[in-house]
Parts: C-alpha cells; structure tokens; sequence
C-alpha cells in the first residue's frame, strides 16, 4: 500500500511556535493549509502554496521525493540535468528544464536520481526565481507537449 504523506513550510501565528517557522512540516494534510505532524505531536499551520505530496519514490539514498522536488539525473557518461517532479493530472512526471522536456517517472531506475532540493529553497537549481506560478507553467507546459 503506497503511503500517503505530504510536507508543507510551517507558517507561525502562535508565539510559542515561533521558532519553527519556515522549516518543513511532514505529515498528513488536515485542511489545504494544516499538516497533523506525528513528528512534532500536533497540527502546525503551513503556507498552502507550499504543501507537496509524496510521490511513493525514493531516490538513490533512499530520500522521499515529493511534489516540486529538484531531483539530479546522472547518464550513465555522468552528464548531470536538473528536473523538477511533477503531477500532470494522470501520473508523476519530470521536467527538464534545459530542454524543456516533460517525461513520465514509471520506467526510470531510482538509481540515477537523486533530491538536490526544491523549487521553494533552491530555485537557482533550475535557473528561475519562485515568482512563477509553477503548477500552472509546468502544466501549460506538459499540455504542449501531448
């Protein structure tokens, strides 16, 4: 059975959780906007436009891949591309940023992958700024594809 698990970035109104803001809160989604966190025993507030599922992945070090994660390809002539994961409506796809080239994940060996980051901390992996409106780029981008 795959595991449902999802992260978000805690947003802090509470003064007594003022010291986790920003980091990321793993759990199960309690609203679009709240993760109930076993880890840290309570329901912490998130930014909505952070919230990321877990794709069932794990990449060369065993790491959880999740929604919008920056994931490192290494071929097998060690010629390294940085992709971003992605759901596209059927499936749990990559984009390639470089050449603009969406792929589904379902064949690829996990170990050639591996999480370098994600789009809301390491932006610079992918040579964009977080001003875009991801989901909506990648999936314009995805329909242009198909």
């Amino acid at each position: 059975m795959r595991e449902i698990l999802f992260r978000g970035k805690h947003t802090h109104v509470l003064q007594a959780n003022k010291h986790l803001n920003g980091i990321w809160v793993y759990g199960y989604l309690g609203d679009r906007n709240y993760i109930n966190s076993p880890e840290l025993e309570g329901e912490f507030l998130v930014d909505e436009d952070t919230v990321c599922q877990y794709t069932g992945l794990t990449d060369k070090n065993g790491r959880k891949i999740f929604e919008n994660d920056i994931l490192e390809f290494t071929a097998s002539d060690d010629c390294k591309s940085n992709y971003i994961i992605f759901w596209n409506e059927v499936e749990w796809s990559t984009r390639e940023m470089e050449l603009d080239a969406v792929d589904n994940c379902w064949y690829w060996n996990p170990d050639e992958w591996e999480v370098v980051g994600n789009i809301f901390d390491n932006s610079e992996l992918i040579g964009k700024e977080r001003t875009e409106p991801w989901k909506e780029h990648l999936m314009s981008k995805f329909s242009e594809v198909n």
